[in-house]
């Protein structure tokens, strides 16, 4: 292993300094990096100097030690907080088309320079008013803004998705919200990032001109160049409870394909001198011709990047040299942008890919091979369905708490599908742009994005096709995938200590989460929620739980799903019951809820309003002051939301004192058999 993957173990300690570097974010001197790196060299080339490799190789922990520190320092350079000072007047260069959202636009920046202090240039988030002129922007334009940046939020609820830390791992650590009169494009800068973005533009107003419906059209145009502005939700909803979301957005599936067909129509260029020559360049410059056109979006670039390198990889020995070029790529990527490690489609791209290349093999021999072409493309694609599943479903869980049980069969039409609209859709894209526009010609084109259309969409309708409200933790993950390897690589070498290994894991797994389950169970917790302007309380006895809130916001399955279900996912909660607070009377077993008061057991919570007429609390009740009002002496805690104005939480706060909690700072639990948090 050692010595037919000798990048492996650089590469695994490289990311552990750069994981281990997420736990905090002191900005660290470059200088501290140059002189790491001159050291380093100076190390190096001693030895090679005089030949000693036997000397280089019994220091081998000490350079996993070097990688581990490289790692480390790598991303705490580039994760240094900036301090912007006071200015409200600073030059933004846009890196990226703005997108549209619900009631804005929005588009990663850098921070070039302000009125007041110099500083390195920075990313930043910026959000734009809706109008025109935010539709003009492109890649490298230069823009004035005349608004100071803000600190973004993080999380305020248990389990909550943290946009703050998800933001600081792309080491965005501010945003600007920019009405339509507080900035202007002050040049219009030349890039390829630019031209690219027109490109992709230009293509897609060839898409538009086929004819083909809105759903058609939108997905011809994710698929084929990667602009997903068009995409509905519930589109988009399809195709990922089908399990089939990856090909909306262009990535490894579409090229690897497009590799594969360059590969074949180039094949007569092996015949001619340096052929194999000739046709690595006319590989590597499609795959790049293609990443040009759909816009260079970062996973693209990463693609591309990843297929480069396998395709290299191919001309050394075939059972190691595509392994280790797909480890020099990831390798290649997180030296030039380590952050890429903390994003979503990285881990995604990478573990679907191993896990095609290690085991769809394994399972394409498990019987034999068929004799029918088309029996035997079919058990392919399915075991490459299979494999990827298998590679990728633990993160699958962990981000979108989801799966997709019918995969295999959604999978098998939407890559047979893709792969026809990819070879057909670029060739008609190639005919549009010399002015082609034959109606009748692009009708195979619409027919086979309908297929796919109508055969996602069936799929979802099919009754249990998804496991919603899945949790794991990061615990979870890694057991996860350490059961993954040591059985995909103890069944391969038939190693019945690897073997034996990912069962021990397996066990391990499992008493955790009867552990967990045990301990929840004989647990009582009372959680009130940040919810800004809205009341929810979870009460939970065990296993079970009851919300207490707002019919309004208990409704909205966006807004219950961001701030409250994932931490309901997260206990495994048998019943979860909802109580409107504008209700009058609500009984069970466990609570009674009546005039605005929740009994359970020798605790009241009394939800205090405007219209709440009370001249004193009882000693035993937790107040929620959920609008502004008069202070009432005699509780024994008060907890106020967003909706009480400063002023009067003030005059609570002084009253209070350490008694009183504020839910802007975030969520408030009381363990009903243990200590306050």
């Amino acid at each position: 292993m050692h010595t037919k993957y000798p990048l492996l173990r650089l590469f695994i300690s490289y990311a552990i300094g750069l994981l281990l570097s997420s736990q905090n974010y002191i900005a660290i001197d470059p200088v501290f990096l140059e002189i790491f790196c001159v050291v380093a060299f100076v190390f190096l080339f001693w030895f090679t100097r005089k030949n000693d490799f036997k000397v280089l190789k019994k220091l081998t922990l000490v350079w996993y030690i070097l990688f581990l520190i490289t790692g480390l320092l790598n991303t705490s350079v580039r994760d240094s907080v900036q301090v912007f000072g006071n200015s409200n007047h600073y030059f933004l260069k846009v890196l990226e088309r703005p997108i549209e959202k619900q009631r804005s636009y929005s588009a990663k920046a850098k921070i070039l320079s302000n009125d007041e202090i110099s500083f390195a240039p920075t990313y930043t988030l910026v959000y734009f008013e809706k109008s025109p002129n935010v539709k003009e922007l492109l890649p490298g334009d230069l823009i004035e803004a005349f608004s100071k940046p803000s600190e973004v939020e993080g999380s305020k609820n248990p389990k909550e998705f943290d946009y703050k830390a998800y933001l600081e791992l792309l080491n965005i650590h501010s945003r600007f919200y920019l009405k339509q009169d507080k900035w202007l494009i002050v040049k219009k800068e030349s890039g390829l990032r630019r031209a690219s973005t027109i490109i992709q533009y230009h293509f897609s107003t060839i898409i538009q001109s086929f004819g083909f419906p809105e759903k058609e059209t939108a997905v011809l145009q994710a698929l084929l160049i990667g602009n997903r502005f068009a995409l509905s939700d519930e589109l988009t909803e399809s195709y990922a409870s089908a399990g089939a979301m990856h090909v909306l957005a262009v990535s490894g599936l579409h090229v690897g394909i497009l590799m594969l067909v360059l590969i074949n129509i180039s094949k007569p260029l092996i015949l001619l001198k340096h052929g194999r020559f000739i046709q690595g360049c006319v590989v590597v410059l499609g795959i790049w011709s293609y990443a040009f056109i759909t816009g260079l979006s970062p996973s693209v670039l990463r693609a591309a990047t990843m297929f480069t390198f396998i395709y290299l990889g191919r001309f050394a020995k075939r059972d190691v040299g595509i392994y280790n070029a797909l480890l020099a790529s990831a390798f290649f990527l997180l030296i030039l942008q380590p952050n890429l490690i903390f994003q979503v489609g990285f881990q995604l791209s990478y573990a679907a890919v191993l896990g095609i290349l290690f085991i769809q093999p394994k399972l394409y021999g498990l019987i034999a091979k068929p004799r029918n072409v088309l029996l035997d493309r079919a058990w392919v694609i399915t075991c490459v369905s299979f494999a990827a599943q298998i590679a990728t479903f633990p993160f699958s869980i962990y981000y979108f708490h989801q799966f997709p049980l019918l995969f295999l069969f959604s999978n098998l039409v939407v890559i047979i599908v893709t792969y026809l609209i990819m070879v057909v859709g670029l060739l008609f894209l190639v005919l549009g742009a010399t002015g082609m526009f034959n109606p009748i010609l692009f009708q195979p084109l619409y027919w086979l994005v309908w297929i796919m259309n109508y055969s996602v969409e069936k799929i979802q309708d099919i009754p249990n096709s998804v496991v919603f409200e899945l949790s794991i933790n990061r615990v979870e993950l890694v057991l996860l995938y350490l059961i993954i390897v040591f059985m995909s690589v103890g069944l391969a070498q038939k190693s019945f200590k690897l073997f034996s290994s990912a069962l021990a894991i397996l066990i391990v797994f499992s008493v955790f989460n009867v552990w967990e389950n045990r301990h929840l169970e004989k647990s009582s917790e009372l959680t009130f929620y940040s919810v800004g302007r809205n009341t929810v309380i979870e009460f939970r006895q065990g296993k079970e739980a009851v919300l207490f809130g707002d019919s309004v916001f208990l409704s909205n399955t966006s807004k219950m799903q961001f701030h409250v279900m994932h931490n309901l996912w997260s206990q495994n909660l048998k019943t979860v019951k909802q109580v409107y607070v504008e209700s009058e009377h609500e009984i069970d077993s466990s609570y009674l809820y009546r005039d605005k008061i929740i009994f359970i057991d020798a605790l009241n919570i009394r939800l205090l309003d405007r219209n709440s007429q009370i001249n004193e609390f009882r000693r035993n009740e937790i107040v929620l002051l959920t609008s502004n009002h008069e202070i009432e002496k005699g509780a024994k805690q008060v907890i106020v939301t967003a909706s009480v104005s400063w002023s009067v939480k003030e005059k609570w706060k002084e009253h209070y004192q350490d008694s009183f909690v504020d839910l802007a700072d975030g969520y408030y639990s009381i363990p009903l058999n243990g200590n306050e948090n």
